[in-house]
């Protein structure tokens, strides 16, 4: 055989893949080696959030959150929009080729697990008795060995065909987050999953104390791996935004990413909150803090009817506050921009 083939007074080459099967065998049956000719169908998006993809087709994603942030909301929201996509789903959107979606808990109690359910259920309009098909939630807080949580997964996969596994609580598919051993070991296992059941993976995993790094080991093979890593994070009073926007975070072919939610008391549960509203808040919030800390350091400097010239304005709010000359500068700008003090003569004094 030539190396190219003439077939219909055209140029082919052959096919590589076929060529080192015929010589190998079984070993590459699972290898996929591109060509002209072998171009896989596109991949459906499974997931998106606030209008960009988040989780194609046989990927892994992750969003990363502290205990009592909104995570467990987060994943009862896409399962609503997976049943009513018109519903309030905090900016989730199931893609339409999704054929069901698989929930695991493995932190909370059965009550809880109902109560998910139940909240779901609200939020995607339907009453107490409607039908959820293709819907499952398991809690597996009763299943306390990493093994047979395995295999439980297993086997609701294999008898509840979906498009989407929910992990909540991934710590929990590991004896120790820190071991890398078991840290590469979950990372494949989940691979695996998702390729046997033709699934895509979310798993939600707890920072590091005061930080916004996935803990352990594990964690960051998880995110390393996954195709998007979100972010759960309070930003004023009740409110909450959800980003890609942090330092360990990404989303592989979409920009950057951001949906804003809050707590809601009259409905019970959290609903969307316009991003550029939350932000504002944001800002709000912290300018007011940045005056009041202002005139606070204003009042200790500028006491009585003292006065200073503008260097040694500066030098004070450098002693007074340890911070650099060029922040102590802006301080001086931001004081007499808010009316904290006014300058007579070239002497900075306290406003009337």
């Amino acid at each position: 055989m030539s190396v190219l083939q003439i077939q219909e007074g055209k140029a082919k080459l052959p096919d590589p893949t076929q060529l080192l099967r015929e010589c190998i065998g079984d070993p590459l049956e699972r290898v996929f080696i591109p060509n002209w000719y072998n171009k896989p169908e596109p991949v459906p998006c499974m997931l998106s959030l606030g209008g960009y993809g988040f989780l194609n087709h046989q990927n892994t994603a992750a969003i990363i959150a502290n205990p009592g942030s909104g995570k467990s909301s987060h994943m009862e929201a896409i399962i609503a929009s997976y049943l009513n996509p018109e519903c309030d789903s905090l900016g989730w959107d199931v893609g339409p080729g999704c054929k069901g979606i698989v929930l695991i808990d493995n932190e909370m109690t059965d009550a809880d697990v109902w109560n998910n359910m139940y909240r779901t259920a609200k939020r995607a309009g339907l009453e107490v008795g409607d039908r959820m098909d293709n819907v499952l939630f398991a809690g597996l807080r009763a299943v306390p060995r990493v093994e047979e949580r395995l295999e439980v997964a297993e086997y609701l996969l294999e008898n509840n065909p979906c498009s989407i596994l929910l992990i909540d609580g991934a710590g929990d598919w590991v004896r120790d987050t820190n071991d890398l051993d078991q840290a590469i070991e979950c990372r494949t296992r989940m691979r695996e999953l998702t390729i046997k059941y033709n699934i895509s993976i979310l798993s939600t995993l707890h920072p590091n104390p005061g930080s916004t790094k996935p803990r352990g080991h594990q964690g960051s093979e998880i995110c390393r791996e996954a195709e998007s890593v979100a972010l759960i994070k309070s930003v004023e009073g009740d409110a909450r935004i959800i980003t890609t926007d942090f330092d360990h975070g990404k989303n592989r072919h979409n920009p950057k990413l951001s949906a804003g939610f809050r707590w809601s008391e009259m409905y019970g549960m959290f609903v969307s909150e316009d991003i550029d509203e939350v932000m504002a808040t944001q800002k709000n919030v912290k300018d007011s803090g940045k005056r009041t800390a202002a005139e606070i350091m204003a009042r200790v400097i500028l006491n009585g009817q003292k006065a200073l010239k503008y260097s040694e304005l500066v030098r004070e709010i450098m002693d007074k506050s340890s911070q650099s000359e060029p922040t102590a500068k802006r301080r001086v700008k931001d004081m007499e921009g808010w009316g904290i003090i006014n300058k007579v003569d070239d002497y900075y004094r306290l406003s009337s």
